[in-house]
């Protein structure tokens, strides 16, 4: 990775703080008859050491595709090269430290080479510091950040495009003497650019993890510090996000004092702040904000039917009050579904709120909508997911039947009783529009005249089931002498 590029700026100001938390448990010895009781603590992990000749980094999801970004972390090195220790890169994006120079830059051509923004003063080895860069997508600005204060800053040839995302490397062929040496702790990535204010407030402190714009954020708190943690290999995003994105070890030994999760790292408080954070559950399943493909685990996808109702869920995992300014349907077959029940209009942290859509069609086939949630959460104000039904209704074929002895008439929805598919298959629904017809009784009688079916009509919509019974032409009459032809298929 070259620079053929690059601006800098001068500030300066370092701090180092070291501190664990433990915890214990008791071992019981015996001898000669006695019981003889050793407290032995053991430290969690507090930071992930890396050994870049072992070609160790954690892999990420894909976060910043492209846009405005920030990315933070508290890094110790432990021996620096000439050309990688890189923080958090990708493929055409780049946080990194050649030589000892905390740089940023975006990729310039096919040669390796990267528009670079980087601070002046060389880093000192075996010293925790915290880094930070924003680049802001309209105006290409970089700006880099050494515990807290800038320390650089300049203009990009252009926005990035990106394809991956790693902690301690790069992507660039087997990641090999690109990595970092040394440790890692409290990254923070987020999609928006952080204010020189919002980094000096809380880059020694943790973040709640409700922060508007916070894509992902790890704390390295895993495992026991340099112990055996060969099963502890993803990294926590400890964010509270519908979705997480957890990240994956790759290459570490995870035993010992190296290529391990280790005890030293930077234990600080956590940062003030309150935020309402909404997430949205179906059937107990957190719908993603965004989400567009419909599924049956979270109801997003009602299923079949030509009445179905499904309830969500809105909870208020921050720690301010949430407010909803309204459930709306948009989209192109928003007409075939209604919000028949509203969720509350506040929530406190933690509470939780039900909203019901039905699902009501007047045609046969796929219907898809979008249902929005207005609210106060600062990064997901406007929350959307898709949704999709399949109709049973059968729009061809379909006939109206009313109470009165006629054999059949075309007549509008609006009469007493509607039948509907004509030709039917396993079921048939009867919609009552008059109350007062709740308790008929209806038989069905097949072409012999042989009674076939006896039901009573206790529901405005009924359905009935034709299960087990033999294709052919039906009559279904009624007590008061209505007949209605049904057609099996």
């Amino acid at each position: 990775m070259r620079i053929i590029a690059q601006e800098n700026s001068i500030a300066k100001r370092r701090q180092d703080y070291r501190k664990s938390s433990l915890f214990t448990r008791f071992v019981v010895f015996s001898f000669f008859g006695m019981n003889m009781f050793f407290s032995v603590q053991a430290q969690t992990g507090k930071s992930l050491d890396f050994v870049s000749t072992l070609t160790n980094y954690v892999e990420l999801p894909n976060l910043l595709p492209s846009g405005s970004y920030t990315k933070e972390a508290w890094i110790y090195a432990r021996s620096l090269t000439d050309y990688g220790n890189n923080i958090i890169s990708g493929v055409s994006s780049a946080f990194w430290v050649p030589d000892g120079y905390l740089t940023a830059g975006h990729f310039a051509n096919d040669n390796y080479d990267y528009w670079a923004v980087n601070d002046p003063e060389r880093l000192l080895l075996n010293t925790w510091y915290h880094m930070a860069v924003t680049f802001d997508n309209a105006t290409n600005q970089i700006t880099l950040f050494k515990n807290g204060v800038q320390v650089g800053t300049g203009v990009t040839a252009g926005p990035y495009s990106e394809s991956k995302l790693f902690i301690g490397t790069y992507n660039y062929g087997e990641h090999y003497h690109v990595g970092w040496d040394g440790m890692i702790d409290e990254v923070r990535i987020w999609n928006v650019v952080r204010t020189p204010a919002q980094i000096a407030a809380s880059y020694n402190c943790r973040v709640t993890g409700d922060e508007p714009g916070l894509l992902a954020y790890y704390n390295f708190n895993q495992g026991t510090a340099g112990g055996t943690n060969t099963s502890v290999t993803t990294l926590l995003d400890r964010s509270d996000r519908c979705v997480l994105n957890h990240g994956t070890l790759r290459n570490f030994n995870l035993s010992g004092t190296t290529s391990n999760w280790v005890s030293a790292g930077k234990v600080i408080n956590i940062c003030g702040g309150t935020y309402a954070n909404i997430n949205i559950l179906g059937n107990g399943k957190c719908i993603a904000d965004g989400d567009n493909t419909p599924r049956t685990q979270d109801y997003t996808n009602f299923g079949s039917g030509s009445l179905i109702t499904r309830t969500f869920n809105i909870k208020n995992t921050g720690n301010a009050t949430l407010s909803i300014y309204g459930v709306s349907i948009s989209g192109t077959d928003a007409s075939q579904f209604s919000v028949v029940s509203a969720p509350a209009s506040t929530l406190a942290a933690g509470a939780t709120t039900p909203f019901s859509v039905r699902f009501s069609p007047t045609s046969g086939g796929v219907k898809k909508a979008t249902i929005n949630v207005s609210n106060n959460d600062g990064d997901e104000g406007e929350y959307d997911f898709a949704i999709q039904a399949t109709s049973t209704v059968t729009t061809a074929g379909q006939r109206y039947y009313s109470t009165a002895p006629i054999e059949e008439s075309e007549i509008t929805p609006q009469t007493q009783i509607t039948v509907y598919p004509v030709p039917a298959g396993d079921r048939i629904f009867i919609r009552l529009n008059d109350a007062k017809l709740l308790g008929t009784v209806a038989t069905l009688w097949d072409q012999q005249g042989k009674l076939v079916k006896r039901f009573t009509i206790s529901k405005l919509l009924q359905e009935v089931s034709l299960d087990g019974i033999p294709r052919g032409f039906y009559l279904l009459k009624m007590n008061d002498g209505s007949v209605n032809k049904l057609i099996k298929q």
